[in-house]
């Protein structure tokens, strides 16, 4: 069986797929700033997980036992920090398709709170040595 996306039953090879680029920096940034590996949990009391590593992200489900149902992998930029990041995608349950396009919203917002960080100075511009003689 073909969806309309011509992509096939899940489980099947892998798509390429474009990822917004604060997500993908979100992601980058997070796991810098906290290791190599992060498991966190999404908002929005669905039961998902995401488990990211350097170049391979998995959304997992809490209800299914762990089960993963997406995997993004092989991260590719095409230009600058703001322009989105192919990857392969791959559904591994049927009911990634429905959450394929919400899951990294929820990620985002995860992200987003985990690395806001409140301002305790005001920042200040600092005189460059060379230009201060």
């Amino acid at each position: 069986m073909k969806y309309r996306d011509g992509t096939g039953s899940p489980g099947q090879l892998p798509r390429t797929a474009l990822i917004e680029a604060s997500c993908y920096n979100r992601v980058r940034l997070a796991l810098r700033l906290h290791g190599p590996e992060l498991n966190l949990r999404l908002p929005g009391g669905r039961g998902f997980r995401m488990r990211l590593a350097g170049q391979e992200w998995h959304c997992l489900d809490e209800r299914l036992g762990g089960e993963v149902l997406l995997v993004w992998r092989g991260f590719r930029r095409t230009g600058g920090l703001n322009h989105p990041v192919r990857c392969l995608l791959q559904r591994r349950h049927s009911y990634a398709r429905v959450i394929e396009y919400t899951v990294l919203a929820d990620l985002e917002r995860a992200l987003a709170s985990m690395l806001s960080v409140p301002m305790t100075m005001p920042a200040r511009v600092l005189p460059h040595p060379a230009l201060s003689r």
